[in-house]
C-alpha cells in the first residue's frame, strides 16, 4: 500500500492513502487534518490521533477521507455501545469518551463565535447530561421491506435508506419495545412498508413521545392508507401490551418525503396529548408540540434562562417562539408579567391550557409572528424588560432581530440549538447596540453532534 506525506500544498489523489495527524473537530464531529496544505475531514477520527487516511473525495481546497488505519490512537477513543453506530448515523460521538465529547462541543461553540461573529469569547465549561443513554423523550422510527417482511429502524445519514435497529441506545427502552411490538403485529397481519417509488404499502413512520416524570406514552402511527378492518385489533393489542400508553393516533399521509405528522390525524384510542412535569409544573403536550428532548437537562437550562432573564420581581418578559409555554410559565413564577408568542396555533392552545392547569394568571399567550405582535405591544403599552427567544435551528432573520431590538429591552436571552446561526445572529445584535454579557453551554443531546447554548445580551449603555 502506497502512503504519501506532503509538507507543501499539493492536490490530493482520490483513493490514495496519506499519513496525517488529527488537529481539531468539524461541527459534525469529524476529525480535521491537513495534508499538503489541504484541509481533510475524516469521520470518526479523534483529535490527537495519527492515522492513515484514504481520500474518498478531493475538491479544490478541501477533501474528505476515511480512516484506513489508526497508527496512534487517542486515549479518549472508546468502543461504541450501539452495534449499529457506524451504519446508522443517528449518533456521531459514540467513538469518543464523554469527557472528549463535552470538550468538542464547547470548542464548536467557541469556534463559531470566533469565525462567524468575530467574537473571541471565553466559553466556559459545558453542563453535561446526567443521563448519557436512553434520555430522548421522543422517538421516530421509519419502516422498510426486507425479505418479504417489515423492519423498523432509522434513516441512514443523508439518505432514505432504513437501517434496521431493534434497540436504540439513546431512546428509552419502552420506545424500542413498542416499535418492535408494532412491527411484529403488522407482519402478522400481512401489511407492508410504504414504498416512495411505487407509492404502494402501508406503514411509513412511528412517532413515540414519553413523559419523563409521569411515565405516560403517546403513539402516532403514520400510514399511507390506514389498516382497514385490522385498525381496531392493532390498537387494542398495543394498548393491552403497554398500559403506559394514554393515546394512539393514526396519521394518514400519502405524500412522499420524510416530514413527520403532516397528514390528517385521527385519534384511534385515548387522548391526543400526554401530561408531563417539568420544573415543578404540569404540561399538556400534543404530538406536534415542541418539547425539549432531554427533560432533566431542560430543567437545568431553564434555570439558567431564569437567571439571565429575571432581575426583579416586577419584570415584564416577552417570550418569542414560546411553543407550549414551558419557558413562559416557568418565568412567570419569578416575574411580574409574561407574554408568550408563537406562530403555531395548536402550541398556543396548549400554552393557554397549561397556564390554566398550573393556575398561572400573569402569563398570556398570542398566536402571531414576532413582527405582527409588535402592533399589540404598541397598543397596550407593554414594555418588556427582557425578551427571550428560542428559535428553530435556522435562527432569526435580520428583520426579526431589528424588530426585537426596536423594543429596546435591557436584556435579550437567546436559547439556541445551532452554534452557527447563534453566532451569525449575535453579530446582528451587536450591530444593533447589544453586547454578550454571558454564555452557557448545555449538552442536551449526548452521543450526537448537537449542542444547546443560552446567551445573555445586554443593551450597551
Amino acid at each position: 500500500m502506497k502512503c504519501y506525506y506532503f509538507p507543501m500544498k499539493q492536490t490530493l489523489i482520490k483513493n490514495e492513502c496519506y499519513t496525517a495527524a488529527i488537529e481539531a473537530y468539524s461541527s459534525d464531529a469529524s476529525g480535521i487534518c491537513h495534508i499538503g496544505g489541504m484541509t481533510v475531514f475524516v469521520p470518526y477520527a479523534l483529535k490527537g490521533e495519527t492515522i492513515k487516511v484514504r481520500i474518498v473525495k478531493a475538491l479544490s481546497s478541501y477533501a474528505y477521507g476515511r480512516i484506513e488505519e489508526i497508527l496512534q490512537p487517542s486515549p479518549e477513543r472508546c468502543v461504541p455501545v450501539c452495534p449499529h453506530y457506524y451504519r446508522c448515523g443517528g449518533c456521531t460521538t459514540q467513538h469518543m469518551t464523554y469527557t472528549e465529547e463535552l470538550a468538542y462541543k464547547s470548542a464548536i461553540v467557541r469556534d463559531s463565535l470566533l469565525h462567524i461573529a468575530h467574537l473571541d469569547y471565553p466559553v466556559g465549561s459545558i453542563t453535561g447530561s446526567e443521563q448519557e443513554l436512553g434520555y430522548r423523550n421522543k422517538a421516530t422510527y421509519s419502516f422498510t421491506n426486507r425479505n418479504g417482511k417489515i423492519v423498523s429502524g432509522f434513516y441512514r445519514d443523508r439518505s432514505h435508506d432504513v437501517i434496521p435497529v431493534e434497540n436504540c441506545s439513546i431512546q428509552p427502552e419502552i420506545s424500542s419495545r413498542i416499535a418492535s411490538f408494532l412491527t411484529d403485529i403488522l407482519n402478522r397481519y400481512g401489511f407492508t412498508a410504504f414504498d416512495e417509488t411505487t407509492l404502494c404499502g402501508h406503514i411509513r413512520h412511528l412517532f413515540i413521545r414519553t413523559a419523563h416524570q409521569t411515565g405516560e406514552v403517546i403513539v402516532c402511527i403514520t400510514s399511507a392508507r390506514g389498516f382497514g378492518e385490522k385498525t381496531e385489533k392493532i390498537t387494542a393489542e398495543l394498548v393491552s401490551a403497554f398500559p403506559e400508553i394514554v393515546g394512539v393516533i393514526l396519521d394518514i399521509d400519502k405524500i412522499p418525503g420524510n416530514k413527520l405528522l403532516k397528514g390528517r390525524l385521527h385519534v384511534l384510542w385515548g387522548r391526543d396529548y400526554l401530561i408531563d412535569e417539568l420544573c415543578g409544573l404540569r404540561f399538556r403536550i400534543s404530538p406536534l408540540s415542541f418539547y425539549q428532548i432531554n427533560s432533566p437537562q431542560a430543567e437545568r437550562l431553564y434555570e439558567k434562562v431564569r437567571e439571565y432573564a429575571v432581575s426583579k420581581e416586577d419584570d415584564n418578559i416577552l417570550d418569542l417562539y414560546c411553543g407550549i409555554g414551558t419557558i413562559s410559565l416557568y418565568l412567570s413564577r419569578y416575574s411580574g408579567r409574561v407574554i408568550g408568542v408563537e406562530i403555531v396555533e395548536q402550541a398556543i392552545e396548549n400554552a393557554k391550557e397549561n397556564a390554566m392547569i398550573n393556575d398561572i394568571r400573569n402569563a398570556e399567550f398570542f398566536c402571531s409572528d414576532a413582527i405582527g405582535f409588535k402592533e399589540y405591544t404598541e397598543q397596550t403599552g407593554f414594555i418588556p424588560d427582557c425578551i427571550v427567544v428560542d428559535p428553530p435551528r435556522k435562527g432569526l432573520d435580520r428583520k426579526t432581530i431589528t424588530d426585537i431590538c426596536s423594543y429596546d429591552p435591557e436584556r435579550i436571552v437567546y436559547v439556541s440549538c445551532n452554534p452557527a446561526t447563534l453566532a451569525r445572529d449575535i453579530g446582528v445584535f451587536i450591530e444593533n447596540g447589544y453586547e454578550v454579557m454571558d454564555l452557557s453551554v448545555f449538552d442536551m443531546f449526548p452521543k450526537t453532534n448537537h449542542v444547546e447554548t443560552v446567551c445573555l445580551l445586554y443593551r450597551q449603555k
